[in-house]
């Protein structure tokens, strides 16, 4: 069975260009910015919410073979979107079906041309996540957002985490990844 990851972190830290250079390198694409998860007796399993994928200008100059799909002026931020339904012109994009989760990945830019994956801490990355997706209220945690930091926690509780440090080069990121899974890159 296909198994997935997930790859947080902030806005404009390259979460779509890590994606799209993944998708490349042979990973399918299960969403570019929001996913759903559940955790049952089996795991944690996560899908997609299929969306236009927001690309800056630093992302083509990285990704040339994008500019086919480019739909037209670039946008007060310098990104422009791609519709979700052209990326496979570039690679797989996957269905809405749950796949298991293999590990979770917290993006950093790395300071070179290289990508590495190092280890993180699993509070670390809990307060991560949680910081960025969990909104509390005057009085205190609503239900949703409990539940959300619930899933946050089992995620990052259960599943192996990781830093992943993207270098200038993307085109080895598939290879630096799928080497840390303990799989072979992707065909």
């Amino acid at each position: 069975a296909r198994r997935c990851i997930l790859i947080h972190a902030p806005s404009g830290t390259g979460k779509s260009t890590t994606a799209l250079a993944l998708m490349r390198g042979g990973f399918g694409l299960c969403s570019d910015d929001a996913i759903f998860a559940r955790a049952d007796a089996a795991g944690i399993s996560a899908w997609g919410f299929p969306s236009d994928v927001k690309v800056h200008r630093h992302t083509l100059q990285l990704m040339p073979w994008l500019a086919p799909a480019l739909l037209g002026d670039w946008h007060g931020e310098g990104e422009q979107p791609i519709r979700w339904q052209a990326l496979s012109e570039f690679g797989r994009v996957e269905n809405r079906e749950a796949h298991p989760v293999a590990a979770l990945f917290r993006l950093a830019r790395a300071a070179g041309e290289e990508s590495e994956i190092v280890p993180i801490g699993r509070a670390e990355i809990l307060a991560s996540l949680a910081a960025d997706n969990v909104r509390t209220g005057l009085p205190g945690l609503l239900p949703l957002q409990r539940r959300r930091l619930d899933m946050i926690a089992r995620l990052a509780a259960t599943v192996p985490v990781y830093e992943l440090r993207a270098g200038r080069d993307v085109s080895g990121l598939a290879r630096v990844v799928a080497a840390k899974l303990g799989a072979a890159a992707p065909a």
